[in-house]
């Protein structure tokens, strides 16, 4: 763990760490979820389009990258599996409900051993903001992780009750929470913002890839 000499810009969260410190996983873990937890806004206007103003729109993608950080995949809501790096996303949901709801969630489950075997090291996690607010003008907004068996294993997933998490509140629409690194199997603390003046095709990962 790297000592915090500085956190003014930093997110919130269950565990406080500093940019760059290295959280390890069980030796026998075999697959990562990553995921992330939301509610709506509040309030009920609609737009001429029909949509509620307060809708809340979010998408968490996964790009997986070489020893060198060049691009060998990913997984979004535009891409939901790769079969080869046995990744898989869990759907795109549009809506995130009440805000004194029981929220929504996406997750992306990945293979650390197949990852590895297919040339690639480094699975970059991204939060987007599709319907472009702020994430700290979001009252319920969190990103976090947790090991399973295998992708899409039946273990009870509660995103509420998960310890490893942290409530996303930095003034962006797009955010990169942690890097994992699939050879020495730790997560590595990112928080780190993406600022765009526009989106091509969107706020995505496919539009933000270079």
């Amino acid at each position: 763990y790297i000592a915090p000499f500085s956190q003014r810009s930093a997110n919130s969260g269950n565990k406080i760490l500093v940019r760059g410190s290295r959280v390890p996983i069980k030796e026998d873990a075999k697959t990562i979820r990553a995921f992330i937890w939301w509610t709506n806004t509040e309030g009920s206007d609609v737009d001429c389009w029909g949509y509620a103003h307060n809708r809340v729109d979010l998408d968490l993608s996964a790009c997986i990258l070489d020893n060198e950080f060049k691009y060998v995949d990913h997984v979004s809501y535009t891409r939901l599996r790769s079969d080869g790096l046995r990744a898989y996303h869990s759907g795109d949901i549009t809506n995130g409900g009440d805000i004194d709801g029981d929220g929504v969630a996406e997750f992306i489950d990945v293979n650390i051993d197949s990852v590895v075997r297919n040339g690639g090291r480094y699975i970059c996690y991204q939060v987007y903001s599709y319907t472009q607010q702020a994430f700290c003008s979001l009252p319920n907004c969190r990103f976090g992780w947790m090991e399973r068996e295998r992708p899409n294993s039946g273990e009870i997933f509660e995103p509420k009750t998960v310890e490893m998490a942290i409530q996303l509140s930095s003034n962006s629409k797009v955010s990169i929470p942690v890097l994992f690194d699939c050879v020495e199997r730790r997560f590595i603390w990112m928080d780190m913002n993406v600022y765009m003046d526009t989106f091509r095709g969107g706020n995505n990962l496919e539009s933000n890839l270079t």
